[in-house]
């Protein structure tokens, strides 16, 4: 699977730290290259 930018995306689980809950939706705005060193908050594996 292929994820790109502007991508609607489902959330697989709850993060509660980040008011965020299972099954929530959002889009892709920026996509890092794996070994970056300035890395996001989150990550999708």
């Amino acid at each position: 699977m292929t994820i790109k930018v502007l991508d609607t995306v489902v959330l697989k689980r709850d993060m509660p730290e980040h008011y965020l809950k299972k099954d929530d939706l959002g889009a892709v705005v920026e996509i890092y290259p794996i070994g970056r060193k300035a890395s996001p908050n989150w990550a999708v594996i």
